[in-house]
């Protein structure tokens, strides 16, 4: 008898073998769901920071002596920017960073900060506007592009012929802007479609009185 047990233990070890087995082929097996995440690599437009206050101020506001940061609240105005700017215009932020230039307590005009996307990553820019909210000036603080582009919308003459244009401007290569190098076309035409934006949201606050 002694000399069976190993013979029945191997038996009933086998036979628990199958057994599960059986089981696990007639119990479905649970779905398992996975998750695949892509980082975002975007710069989304909106609360941009003012890199060069002083050098700034004085190149667009001479005799400016101080600023008063301000955010502009836009959400619940979408509607109206859309309106004008264009059904398929995409409005990338809900608010932005306004910064009001004085000399003294006379208000002279205000300066935004944003960004435009670069084929070589986010281009970030300053626009200075008179209080009637036309461009008094414009400086790239931040660029990335190749040195061809950065030469051709890095250029104190092409950026001058930004001064004066207010909402209704066109903001096109060729028309009321010059035209610039074909490398550095679709980056000039991603800064001007920015910044035409910018005027736009600019002068819609400023009409229900935010700036």
């Amino acid at each position: 008898m002694k000399r069976r047990w190993p013979w029945i233990v191997a038996a009933l070890g086998g036979l628990a073998l199958v057994v599960a087995f059986g089981l696990d082929r007639l119990v479905p097996a649970t779905p398992v769901t996975t998750f695949e995440t892509t980082p975002d690599t975007r710069e989304t437009a909106g609360l941009v920071s003012w890199r060069n206050p002083p050098a700034d101020m004085a190149s667009f506001f001479p005799g400016s002596t101080r600023y008063v940061q301000k955010v502009l609240v836009l959400s619940d105005l979408r509607s109206q920017m859309v309106k004008r700017l264009g059904p398929k215009t995409v409005i990338d932020a809900n608010s932005l960073y306004c910064f009001q230039i004085y000399r003294n307590d006379a208000r002279l005009g205000s300066v935004l900060a944003q960004r435009a996307s670069g084929e070589y990553g986010a281009i970030e820019y300053v626009a200075a506007y008179n209080t009637q909210g036309q461009i008094v000036g414009v400086r790239l603080q931040r660029i990335r592009e190749p040195q061809s582009t950065v030469q051709a919308i890095d250029n104190p003459k092409w950026l001058s012929s930004l001064n004066g244009k207010g909402a209704a401007s066109p903001f096109r290569l060729g028309d009321d802007v010059p035209a610039v190098t074909p490398p550095a076309t679709q980056t000039a035409d991603a800064v001007l479609e920015s910044l035409r934006r910018l005027t736009v949201e600019l002068n819609v606050a400023r009409d229900h009185g935010r700036t």
